[in-house]
């Protein structure tokens, strides 16, 4: 059986229904919620996708939360090693991390449904075949990502213009929850 490892950063976020997705693919998914003290694997052998979820962290507080030091280092395996790696909101900052670009504050935090639009990448990516071009998505963050070079830009707000990015069709970051439930 494939199995698809979750990352949960608090333990009231889970893969919602992207795990009911992922289950319905045939997956076993394997959870470490690293609030409470579980450990991450540092190798992404076995498993993928590879699934950060959020959380009310910062991606730049290793200080205060040692355990993103550990997810920082299972992500750069996934890329590494073509894992595929998929973030959600937090988990989008630390994939951006990861792979080299700036997580900052964002001029206006986005909470609530909002809309989102596609780019011309988007647009064009089969990742996002049959969405319109406009759709609502839920937001919880006051933070945002630069681009990683070579990342495709997938998606914008008009409160934050990098909300989603491909790189090498590896690595997804989703700065919105499309999993919740």
């Amino acid at each position: 059986m494939r199995k698809a490892l979750v990352i949960k950063n608090i333990g009231i976020e889970g893969p919602g229904t992207f795990g009911d997705f992922l289950m319905g693919q045939g997956y076993e998914i394997v959870t470490a919620d690293l609030l409470t003290g579980e450990k991450p694997p540092h190798f992404s052998e076995g498993f993928s996708p590879v699934v950060i979820i959020g959380g009310p962290m910062n991606a730049y507080e290793e200080e205060r939360y040692p355990f993103l030091r550990d997810e920082l280092m299972l992500i750069y395996d996934c890329i590494k090693n073509g894992t595929k790696v998929i973030g959600f909101c937090l988990g989008a900052q630390l994939v951006a991390r990861a792979l080299g670009a700036n997580v900052k504050k964002n001029h206006a935090k986005e909470i609530g449904w909002l809309d989102l639009q596609l780019t011309g990448d988007g647009i064009a990516s089969p990742l996002f075949e049959g969405i319109p071009e406009t759709f609502r998505v839920f937001q919880w963050h006051g933070d945002t990502f630069d681009i990683p070079e070579n990342a495709a830009h997938l998606a914008r707000s008009n409160v934050c213009v990098n909300q989603a990015f491909l790189y090498r069709d590896t690595a997804l970051a989703l700065q919105f929850h499309l999993e919740i439930s």
